[in-house]
């Protein structure tokens, strides 16, 4: 998780990647949601951006499935989605 140092309060996570093996375990799914949960304690947060590639069709359903919306392709071709933690999680 990284902090976007021109807009306070806005955090992007640019890749969450679980190794092959122990996909498919609730590892990754778990790890988001304790991210997503510390955000959520925070009034002040605004929306968390997450990035995948465009290719990894199991990475948008996945954050789907954690209430990201998809909010379309950056610059550089990879697939945005987006979540506002105090309102979507929990």
């Amino acid at each position: 998780m990284s902090h976007e140092e021109d807009e306070p309060n806005t955090y992007s996570i640019y890749r969450s990647m679980i190794d092959k093996k122990y996909q498919n375990e609730g590892y990754g799914r778990r790890a988001l949601e304790m991210v997503l949960d510390k955000l959520k304690r925070q009034d002040d947060c605004r929306p968390t951006t997450i990035y995948s590639v465009l290719s990894n069709k199991a990475a948008k359903l996945f954050y789907a499935s954690l209430s990201f919306t998809d909010v379309g392709l950056d610059e550089d071709g990879e697939m945005n989605a987006e979540i506002h933690p105090a309102r979507d999680v929990g």
